[in-house]
């Protein structure tokens, strides 16, 4: 090896280094412990990356976002590592058109449950693709699409998703009647129910302490679908007067 060749590469891991050095310092900066949150919004502000140009463009984005994913994962070397100390990601305010630039998100912490993306300009859904299908725990989500009717879609990308944009669009986890009763109770029918719709009447009875009668115009409401009447009791619950009760 030449000397000009040598001192190339001792320059060249010199550059490395720093911009490892770089990276690191940014993700300290922007890891919250209290909220166990990645706070990756505006990153244009931040004034050392911004003196460095590694955000000033998409080409310069392009390798910036991959190579701070590299870092993290030097830094959290393990899935349990991260699932415990990153449950959830900011890339607000970014100005992302689409999710080029930080689809490496996706495989670096796929496990978080709270994503917001606000303040991107997000023309429609399929600028959002690349990240369809992934983080299968994701339970709440904060988006903007120009293009409307996306809603349906999104939501079908994520089995877990529960808060969209503050809006509940899956009944929570919690739920106190998360399947029909596998075995329905022995009663006596009322006169108009059928045995199966006074199985489910008893049985939404036990899981939520409603009143017989307010039970039944519970599933009335959800034309006898339990599921149906679960998420509604859910949206109710909490302004059901007390009468409402055993």
């Amino acid at each position: 090896m030449d000397t000009t060749t040598g001192e190339r590469d001792r320059q060249d891991k010199s550059a490395t280094s720093s911009t490892v050095d770089l990276l690191k310092r940014f993700l300290e900066r922007r890891y919250v412990p209290s909220e166990k949150l990645l706070n990756l919004s505006t990153i244009a502000d931040d004034e050392e990356i911004s003196k460095s140009g590694m955000w000033n463009s998409e080409a310069t984005q392009m390798k910036f976002f991959p190579a701070l994913m590299v870092v993290c994962n030097q830094i959290l070397k393990s899935a349990e590592e991260k699932r415990e100390l990153v449950h959830s990601v900011s890339l607000s305010g970014n100005n992302l058109l689409n999710l080029e630039v930080v689809r490496d998100l996706a495989m670096t912490l796929p496990h978080i449950q709270n994503l917001d993306l606000s303040g991107n300009k997000f023309a429609s859904i399929r600028e959002l693709k690349p990240w369809k299908n992934r983080f299968r725990h994701l339970e709440h989500l904060i988006v903007e699409v120009a293009q409307p009717g996306w809603e349906e879609e999104l939501i079908s990308w994520f089995p877990k998703l529960r808060i969209l944009n503050g809006q509940q669009v899956r009944p929570d986890r919690t739920s106190p009647i998360p399947t029909a009763p596998a075995v329905a109770p022995t009663v006596l029918p009322t006169a108009g129910l059928t045995p199966e719709q006074e199985a489910m009447v008893v049985y939404v009875q036990t899981e939520t302490n409603l009143k017989r009668e307010v039970a039944i115009q519970c599933l009335e409401a959800a034309s006898w679908n339990i599921d149906a009447a679960a998420q509604l009791f859910v949206s109710q619950k909490d302004i059901l007067p007390a009468e409402s009760f055993n």
